[in-house]
């Protein structure tokens, strides 16, 4: 796994586009910040049973994107792609997926459209981070 990253990492400067420095610095934080959400993500796979405080609703259905909750003595995570009680494959298969497709939808991109896409990635993922943390996840592999 940590080779796949590792191998996207290393193709950073492998697309036929031009690439700016500010196109990677952008990158870069889009992938650091994707890393942290994973990093959380694994902690209630390793551990499903421990419970994690609510931190807040996002809308009117009191759904809140990307945090985990309470729910009869085990903690759901409420990301849509994964399940409700992922195991770490599932975890690091949807991460290592997620990571790749917006690195290469980066790649493709040109001007304000790739750093529209850098900047929505990294709004998202630093909010999610912060909620995260908020509820009681630490930043642990």
């Amino acid at each position: 796994m940590l080779k796949i990253i590792l191998a996207g990492l290393l193709c950073l400067g492998a697309q036929a586009q031009e690439w700016s420095k500010a196109d990677t610095a952008w990158e870069t934080a889009c992938i650091v910040t994707e890393v942290a959400d994973w990093m959380q993500t694994r902690q209630i796979a390793k551990h499903p049973e421990h419970r994690i405080k609510v931190v807040g609703w996002v809308d009117g259905w009191g759904i809140e994107r990307g945090v985990y909750y309470r729910y009869e003595g085990y903690t759901e995570q409420v990301n849509p792609i994964l399940p409700k009680r992922p195991s770490l494959a599932e975890v690091d298969r949807c991460f290592v997926a997620q990571i790749a497709a917006q690195y290469f939808a980066a790649t493709l991109l040109k001007g304000k459209w790739r750093r529209g896409l850098q900047v929505l990635t990294v709004s998202l993922e630093v909010d999610m981070v912060q909620r995260n943390a908020r509820g009681g996840l630490k930043l642990r592999w």
